[in-house]
Parts: structure tokens; C-alpha cells; sequence
């Protein structure tokens, strides 16, 4: 499975069904102006910046800081979330690995999962992460080139670069 297909079925997100149709509603005026490569552009911009939002989020979970986070962390591991740097460690394990750290992620105890977190550092399993968000924010970035150069893309674009130098943080 290609890391795009493994990203989609993570990622996907479904919006319900109300939040749907006020965001449609209010995104159609803006659509109806743009020409159809733009509306495409800036869907791919805000696809991968979701998912690498979410990438940021998978990698804060597991090696975070509580006190600069503000909120609990490892939940995903707790509640056998498969995330893209779990991901990466299963993939790059041995079948007796692999069946051993699914053993851990669905049954492990509390040392159990902070021994799967080191791991997810050490094989750089968590690293291929942080490259993976990286890359779709410079892909994000690239849809940019579709926006006028005005404080809205000035904003969007800082956004990007702040996300990109908070996934930073987590590189080894």
C-alpha cells in the first residue's frame, strides 16, 4: 500500500452533515469566481494540510511534552490508534516484531507502550513521519502559487511554515 493510500484511509475526515452543507454553502460564491485548476489547487492545499496537521498531532501524541502541549498525550496508543509513525515502526518490523508491537498496542501495559514510544523514535519510524508532514506541507505550499499574493496567502503561507517548524521540533 502506497504512503498516499495509507494516509487517505487515516485521514479521511467527514465532516457532519450540517458543518457539510454550511461549508459548502459558504465556500460556493468563492468557488463560482475561481477558475476550476484554482478550486483544485486550493482543495489539495487544504487536504494536505489537514493531514499534515494530523501528522503533527500522531507525532505530538507520542513524543510530546504534556507541560508545553497543554493536554494528556499517548491517548492514540491507549486506545490502539494506529497512527502514520506507529505505522512506519510496524512496517519496518519483522513479522514476529510486528505481531509482538500489535500485541503491545492492543493489550500493553502503560511501560509497555512508552518502550513501543522509544522505538517509534529509535528506528526512526517517528522521523519518516515528520518527513511525510514536511512533504505535504511543501506540497500545500506549491498550491499556493494558484493565490494572489495578498495578507490572505501571506497568512496561509505562515501558516504552513509554522506547522512545518512545529514538526521540526520532533525530528531526532
Amino acid at each position: 500500500m502506497t504512503l498516499s493510500a495509507i494516509l487517505e484511509i487515516l485521514y479521511t475526515v467527514k465532516p457532519s452533515l450540517n458543518s457539510s452543507i454550511v461549508l459548502r454553502g459558504g465556500f460556493a460564491v468563492i468557488l463560482v469566481l475561481l477558475a476550476a485548476s484554482a478550486v483544485e489547487a486550493f482543495r489539495l492545499l487544504g487536504m494536505r494540510l489537514g493531514t499534515a496537521y494530523q501528522i503533527y498531532d500522531d507525532c505530538l501524541d507520542l513524543a510530546g511534552d504534556e507541560a508545553q502541549a497543554g493536554k494528556s498525550l499517548g491517548s492514540d496508543l491507549r486506545k490502539g490508534k494506529l497512527t502514520l509513525p506507529v505505522l512506519h515502526l510496524l512496517d519496518r518490523s519483522s513479522t514476529a516484531e510486528r505481531h509482538r508491537l500489535s500485541e503491545i498496542i492492543l493489550k500493553g501495559s502503560d511501560a509497555d507502550l512508552q518502550s513501543l514510544v522509544l522505538l517509534t523514535k529509535e528506528s526512526g519510524a517517528l522521523a519518516d513521519a515528520i518527513t511525510a508532514g514536511q512533504s505535504l506541507l511543501q506540497e500545500a505550499g506549491d498550491c499556493l502559487s494558484h493565490a494572489k499574493e495578498n495578507a490572505c496567502s501571506a497568512a496561509l503561507a505562515e501558516l504552513l511554515r509554522t506547522l512545518d517548524e512545529m514538526l521540526a521540533r520532533f525530528a531526532p
